[in-house]
């Protein structure tokens, strides 16, 4: 995260999208726009799946002094959601493993119930909470699309039901051989 103070600073509209593009060899490149997610003259900020900037005139002043702290934990609770779906997307595709060499089904259910509850926790999203209708939400409804948090879900719930029907299969097989 890059914050910067830099005195007399006045985007041009805060609303306005930075054209970022390379117009090199008469083609033009898909655009790259810098978004200013700020409502306020005097104060810009962005992110990215990567990065985040903040640029004011003051961090002492209206409305900066909380407009960046809560910018920085929107995006803390977000880039934590990504983090979850992640974790959990691996211990997914190692329960697979798991299934695969595992003799027992009680440890293979133990890591479907700890996946389940790292997917519960990924769930949990602050933007239900979000009643502004102002730039926090606006980031947070972007950040779905640039963390890819729905496809993140899609698959974990995929993933899921996979491990559910192999299970199943499993435990049929076992009581079948018995």
């Amino acid at each position: 995260m890059m914050i910067t103070e830099l005195p007399h600073f006045k985007p041009i509209n805060p609303r306005e999208k930075i054209d970022n593009t390379d117009d090199t060899n008469g083609f033009r490149e898909p655009h790259i726009w810098l978004r200013n997610y700020s409502h306020y003259d005097g104060l810009f900020y962005t992110f990215g799946r990567r990065a985040a900037v903040a640029i004011t005139d003051s961090f002492d002043k209206h409305p900066s002094y909380y407009a960046i702290p809560t910018f920085l934990n929107i995006l803390e609770m977000l880039r934590a959601r990504w983090h979850l779906g992640t974790i959990a997307n691996i211990k997914l595709d190692e329960t697979f493993e798991r299934i695969a060499h595992e003799e027992k089904l009680n440890p293979i259910i133990d890591d479907t119930f700890q996946c389940r509850l790292l997917y519960g926790l990924f769930l949990q999203n602050p933007s239900p909470y979000l009643f502004d209708s102002g730039a926090i939400t606006e980031i947070s409804d972007s950040a779905e699309e640039i963390f890819c948090l729905n496809k993140i879900a899609f698959e974990l719930e995929k993933k899921l039901s996979a491990i559910d029907k192999l299970i199943e299969v499993k435990f049929t097989k076992m009581n079948f051989m018995s």
